[in-house]
């Protein structure tokens, strides 16, 4: 949102057309659409449902601009994530990447990334188990580099900084299979 003589404008309303399925499709090497993508929501970033004849996928259109750099990164990192086997949306790699895992599709509307598409499952009792040794292994795999978090001005992580307590949990939640958080009544 933003404002503009003492009104609220929803900016989503002025977002660009969403990108052809067909291009989409192309871009990324999928089998043929079904039809044309479904828009699921605007939050940071346009994302829509693309349904082929073999597999439904997730699209993402990137807003780059300053981001760039961490966008590669975090690509690189998800890229290490799935061929290190956790279970993680699977990256569909661009025929021709614009750069990381990202394609420009030509339309003047920046670029898109595209992941193989999870169908949510409801909450059981072993989800926090799972969470926290996903979480324990996703913090053993190292940035791509040493670089800064964010780009000027952004709002990083550099003042956050961890618990009484909490320096060993990746290694301690991998040796004995325990969750990452600990509970409420030890985590001071």
């Amino acid at each position: 949102m933003r404002f503009e003589d003492d009104a609220v404008v929803d900016v989503r309303r002025q977002a660009a057309p969403a990108p052809d399925a067909r291009g989409v499709a192309h871009a990324f090497r999928l089998p043929e659409p079904t039809g044309p993508l479904v828009p699921l929501r605007y939050g940071s970033s346009e994302t829509w449902r693309l349904d082929t004849r073999r597999d439904p996928y997730f699209v993402k259109r990137l807003v780059v601009g300053e981001w760039r750099d961490q966008l590669e990164r975090a690509m690189s990192f998800e890229r290490r994530a799935a061929e290190a086997g956790l279970p993680v949306s699977v990256p569909v790699e661009p025929v021709t990447p614009a750069f990381g895992l990202a394609a420009d599709l030509g339309d003047g509307h920046g670029v898109v990334r595209v992941h193989a598409w999870l169908d949510a499952e409801p909450c059981g009792n072993g989800l926090s188990r799972w969470f926290g040794a996903t979480l324990a292994d996703l913090h053993v795999l190292r940035a791509a580099d040493d670089g800064p978090s964010t780009p000027s001005g952004g709002c990083g992580t550099a003042s956050i900084r961890p618990m009484r307590g909490t320096v060993g949990w990746p290694r301690d939640t991998q040796a004995t299979g325990r969750g990452l958080l600990p509970s409420a009544a030890t985590a001071d």
